[in-house]
C-alpha cells in the first residue's frame, strides 16, 4: 500500500513521456542548451524521435537528450526510468528488482539493470563527497554470523560507519566496507584507520573520532526489560530505546544491515557496497522530496565513471548461480 502511494504521487507530476522528456531536458539544461563541443547555447530541436535530439547551431554537432548519461541508448520509456529513480528517492519506498519488474512491467533482468545503474550513479557521487567537520565512527560487522565457525567468520565484512558533514554543511553518513586479511571481529589496525581517513575525510576540515567497539546492543539489566514488559510487554523495543543514546551509530548500521535483508534476502559481497551506499542515499535525504532527491539523481547520472561501465558489464553478464550470503538474524 506503500509503494502505490508513492506510484500514484508520481504518476500525478509525470502523466505521460511528453512531461518526463519536459522534466529531463529541464534538469539536464536549467539554464538553456549547452552544446558539450562548443561554447554555444543554441540548438536546433530535432523532434521526430521518440527522445527529441539537439543540433548545435555553432558547430553542428548532435546531442540526445539522454546522452552522457547511464539511460543513453536505452529502449526503456523515460517514464519508468524516471519512475524508478522516484521510487528509489522515496524513504519509505525500498524495492528490489522483482518488485519493480512487476511495477514497470519489465523483465526481472531489466528491472536489475536498471537498479544497478542507479546505485552506481548513487556511489559515484558519494565518493566524491568527503566528509567535514566533527566525524564520529565505527566499526562495525556486517552479515554477522550467529555460530561462530571458522567457515561463517570467513562470510563476515567489516565496515565502518561514520557522520560527519557534507561541503554544504548538512549532517552525512558513509557506511563504507573495509578490506582485511584478518577476521572481521578482530579491532581495526591504525593502518586501517588512516586508510578510511585519507580515503572519505576532508585532510584539512575534519577531526575524526573512531570508536573501535562492535557491539550492536548495550547491556541492560533483566529487571528494567521485566518492567517495560508490564507495560507493554514489548522488551525488544525498550532495548532499542535504551540503546540509542549510546550507540547511535551502532543503532543505524543495524537497521542498514536489517533493511539489506529484508528487501534483497541477503547480497553478495561483490555487490554489498553499493547496497550500503544506496542506503546511505536514503538516509541522508531523508528530509528531502522525493521529487528532489529524483531531479538530483538525473543530474549525477551524467557524470558516472568509466568504473560504471563496468559494473554494468557485470551485471549483464550476471547469473542466478552466484553464491549469496544472508546475515544471520
Amino acid at each position: 500500500m506503500v509503494l502505490q502511494a508513492f506510484i500514484d504521487q508520481f504518476e500525478q507530476k509525470f502523466m505521460n513521456e511528453e512531461s518526463c522528456i519536459a522534466a529531463v531536458e529541464n534538469w539536464k539544461w536549467p539554464d538553456g542548451f549547452r552544446c558539450p563541443h562548443c561554447p554555444s547555447r543554441e540548438a536546433y530541436r530535432i523532434a521526430n524521435r521518440r527522445l527529441p535530439l539537439f543540433e548545435c547551431v555553432r558547430c553542428g554537432a548532435q546531442t540526445s537528450l539522454t546522452s552522457g548519461t547511464m539511460m543513453h541508448k536505452t529502449s526503456t520509456p523515460l517514464r519508468k526510468w524516471l519512475l524508478a529513480m522516484y521510487l528509489v528517492s522515496c524513504d519509505k519506498a525500498a524495492l528490489n528488482a522483482k518488485k519493480l519488474s512487476g511495477v514497470l512491467e519489465v523483465s526481472y533482468k531489466t528491472a536489475w539493470r536498471m537498479l544497478h545503474l542507479i546505485r552506481v550513479a548513487i556511489s559515484e557521487s558519494d565518493s566524491g563527497q568527503l566528509l567535514q567537520g566533527k566525524i564520529e565512527a565505527k566499526h562495525e560487522v556486517f552479515m554477522r554470523q550467529l555460530m561462530p565457525t571458522d567457515d561463517n567468520l570467513s562470510k563476515e565484512r567489516s565496515v565502518i560507519i561514520a557522520k560527519g558533514r557534507n561541503s554544504e554543511g548538512a549532517t552525512y553518513f558513509k557506511i563504507k566496507r573495509i578490506d582485511r586479511n584478518v577476521q572481521s571481529r578482530t579491532a581495526l589496525l591504525a593502518e586501517e584507520k588512516k586508510d578510511f581517513q585519507d580515503r572519505y575525510c576532508d585532510a584539512i576540515s575534519s577531526d575524526l573520532q573512531l570508536n573501535v567497539r562492535s557491539q550492536q546492543i548495550r547491556k541492560i539489566s533483566a529487571s528494567m526489560l521485566n518492567k517495560k514488559k508490564t507495560v507493554n510487554g514489548n522488551g525488544n523495543a525498550y532495548q532499542q530505546q535504551v540503546q540509542r543514546p549510546f550507540y547511535p551509530l551502532s543503532i543505524i548500521a543495524s537497521e542498514a544491515f536489517q533493511w539489506i535483508n529484508d528487501q534483497f534476502h541477503g547480497i553478495g559481497p561483490k555487490y554489498a557496497q553499493l547496497y550500503l551506499d544506496e542506503f546511505c542515499f536514503r538516509l541522508n535525504r531523508k528530509l528531502d522530496d522525493p521529487l528532489t532527491s529524483m531531479s538530483w539523481l538525473i543530474k549525477r547520472m551524467s557524470d558516472y565513471s568509466t568504473t560504471a561501465a563496468e559494473w554494468l558489464s557485470e551485471a549483464q553478464t550476471k547469473t542466478s548461480s552466484e553464491v549469496f550470503f544472508k546475515q544471520a538474524s
